[in-house]
């Protein structure tokens, strides 16, 4: 087995990192908690939209429940049976 030059692994894991972060113009964050932080607040944002028109009953609801329906959808998990049941 070959040694490996410890200076080619440091820029190895220094890559890796900078693949996992976005710099912004003054912080750097994990891209994966900012894409994740923007589907929860954009789905948020739709939701309560929808529950709002519904409260306050918008001329056609159908629409609304829907998009409910449908964003709800996308957060929950998928069903799936155990094997040991």
């Amino acid at each position: 087995m070959e040694i490996e030059d410890p200076n080619l692994e440091r820029r190895r894991i220094e890559n890796e990192k900078l693949r996992d972060e976005w710099t912004g113009c003054c912080s750097k964050t994990n891209k994966n908690y900012l894409k994740y932080m923007t589907q929860i607040a954009m789905g948020a944002s739709v939701m309560v939209f929808s529950m709002v028109q519904i409260a306050i009953g918008a001329d056609n609801p159908e629409i609304y429940f829907s998009l409910l329906s449908g964003t709800l959808a996308v957060f929950m998990p998928t069903p799936h049976l155990n094997a040991e049941h």
